[in-house]
């Protein structure tokens, strides 16, 4: 645009369509985005716009203004008035890309930009524009008149609406306490998060598996970076050794330190209890009372369950079940390498010192390792050491 020394010389060398003839063809895209202007050939007026949208449909609104005699700029209506349809040509000045901008709002400025700058250009006795400033009605030149006419208007169109009165006198106060609102919003807010319904449904929300799972999921990503682990050890940091990180904890202190109080404060007092007698004497029939209540009502359930034959057939099925992968030799691996084929978990766990029901989650296949001992049971040979089924035979004469 800066090579361009005559404004107007250069949009009057611009090809010319009819602006209510005009169609998408080969040399003219309408669906472009841009500037374009609206010569008046009988008195060589120009009017300078742009579309965000596409040339086609800014057109097509102009063209439907202009016929029913309502457009918005008063010059190009009054020539269209006067000179007619064959009157008004359309060019396009400049085609500004969308693409070339990083969002909407760069696109729109960018746009407004460059036909502020045709405006600019165009003589003000040839413009037709009202507005001086794209995309603004500041500047916009209302006659004394015209002024006149709009307020009585508004105070007629006041007058046939009442409630147009009280909608602008309500809109009024409501600004005027704006800030009142505000305070008033979040007192109800507030009410409403301590409320228990609102605490239902946070512990509904939080109690979805579907909730806990995505929960699980981004704290585990999150916790995999190792600038997010060194943030939080910062702000940890930074948090006790702030005044309100140090009264937390001297709070927490005090707290345990009661807690720790009264449990020495009970137990002395149960010991003291414990000295009577008679009080020993109460609680030892009160607890045998209580365990033939329990001792009834378990009798009582199971009575119940075994006069099912359902009940009976499923009992026996689990302790055949249980019979059959107790019988089942298990391979324990320990740290060194060594190899052991059992019989019991139980004498195995006391032997080396071992948990007995970790073991026996190794070899379920539930857990990995205990201790770094791992195992498995003998009932498939898959994956198991030649050396273990030698171990086996040899202690097992009875085996194939």
């Amino acid at each position: 645009m800066s090579d361009i020394l005559n404004p107007l010389e250069y949009l009057q060398s611009l090809p010319k369509y009819p602006l209510f003839a005009i169609k998408n063809n080969h040399c003219l895209n309408l669906n472009n985005c841009g500037v374009y202007a609206i010569f008046v050939e009988p008195n060589n007026k120009i009017y300078i716009g742009s579309t965000g949208v596409s040339f086609n449909k800014r057109l097509n609104s102009h063209k439907y203004r202009l016929r029913r005699k309502m457009h918005h700029t008063i010059g190009l209506q009054h020539s269209f008035n006067k000179y007619g349809l064959d009157s008004l040509f359309i060019s396009i000045v400049e085609i500004v890309n969308n693409q070339d901008y990083s969002n909407i709002e760069s696109f729109k400025d960018g746009l407004l930009g460059v036909e502020q700058y045709w405006i600019d250009l165009i003589p003000s006795n040839l413009s037709l524009n009202c507005c001086l400033i794209a995309g603004s009605s500041l500047g916009r030149p209302v006659r004394e008149e015209d002024k006149v006419v709009l307020s009585l208007l508004a105070k007629e169109r006041m007058r046939a609406n009442p409630h147009l009165i009280e909608k602008m006198v309500a809109g009024t106060k409501a600004w005027a306490s704006v800030e009142e609102n505000r305070i008033a919003l979040s007192e109800r807010c507030k009410k409403y998060m301590h409320s228990p319904e609102a605490t239902e449904r946070r512990k509904v929300s939080l109690r979805s598996e579907k909730t806990k799972s995505l929960q699980s999921l981004t704290t585990k990503k999150m916790w995999q970076r190792p600038n997010y682990r060194e943030n939080i050890s910062k702000k940890v940091k930074e948090f006790y050794s702030s005044s309100v990180g140090k009264e937390m904890q001297s709070a927490k202190g005090k707290k345990w330190a009661s807690i720790q109080e009264n449990k020495d404060r009970n137990s002395i007092k149960i010991k003291k209890r414990f000295e009577d007698p008679e009080y020993r004497r109460r609680n030892k029939e009160h607890l045998t009372n209580m365990n033939r209540k329990n001792a009834y009502k378990t009798s009582e359930r199971s009575k119940a369950l075994w006069a099912d034959e359902d009940h009976k057939k499923l009992r026996s099925l689990k302790i055949q079940r249980g019979k059959a992968k107790k019988s089942l030799p298990f391979c324990l691996y320990s740290p060194n390498g060594e190899i052991y084929v059992t019989d019991s978990i139980t004498a195995f766990a006391k032997q080396f010192s071992l948990s007995q029901s970790s073991l026996g989650a190794i070899v379920r296949g539930v857990s990995k390792s205990h201790k770094l001992w791992t195992g498995t049971t003998l009932d498939s040979w898959k994956n198991v050491p030649i050396e273990a089924i030698r171990i086996l035979w040899a202690e097992h004469d009875d085996l194939p």
